[in-house]
């Protein structure tokens, strides 16, 4: 068409940089389509979090938790973090005040099971957990956990000063201590 002086190359240069322009256009809203696709999905799992009840407020009727617990009683405690595999099976013992327990196994074996089930992490799928006569499922779970100290088996120090170190997970008037697990009642 230049040959022919039927298109200048003046014309032929703009015609190309519009169409340059028309496409990039369009990639860009493409991308931004992709990218504004990608953020909804994200923000409905964000607001399906934030939606979820808080832990334990389905519960009717919670008993506040002393942080002077007596006994701590196990009866029958069948858990599995999937309801075909257990982890812990027909699980029963009992620590009372001035007691200690130990427990030891191999790794997988359900020591830090024991653990997560006594703070309310999880439910056993049968038995009980009773503190003190009292069904773990009655209790409220925000005063039971400040009712109960753990001590993990690893080390954490802070780079800050002596002071800070021990009170960086709450002062707990009430100590239970974890050493591959072990009960304490004191």
């Amino acid at each position: 068409m230049i040959s022919k002086d039927i298109l200048t190359i003046g014309t032929l240069t703009i015609f190309l940089g519009a169409t340059y322009l028309f496409f990039n256009t369009l990639n860009s809203l493409g991308n931004t389509y992709g990218d504004l696709s990608e953020n909804l999905a994200r923000m409905e799992i964000l607001f399906s979090i934030l939606d979820t009840p808080p832990e334990g407020s389905e519960k009717q009727t919670s008993v506040i938790v002393t942080p002077h617990i007596h006994a701590i009683e196990f009866k029958h405690v069948s858990f599995g973090y999937h309801p075909s595999q257990l982890v812990l099976n027909d699980l029963s013992f009992s620590v009372n005040k001035g007691e200690t327990l130990g427990i030891t196994g191999q790794s997988g074996s359900g020591k830090t099971t024991i653990i997560r089930l006594l703070v309310g992490f999880y439910e056993p799928n049968t038995g009980e957990i009773n503190l003190d006569k009292v069904s773990l499922r009655h209790c409220d779970l925000a005063t039971l956990r400040h009712a109960i100290g753990i001590v993990f088996q690893e080390n954490l120090i802070l780079n800050d000063s002596i002071k800070y170190n021990p009170t960086y997970f709450g002062k707990c008037q009430y100590n239970f201590e974890m050493v591959n697990p072990c009960f304490s009642l004191s």
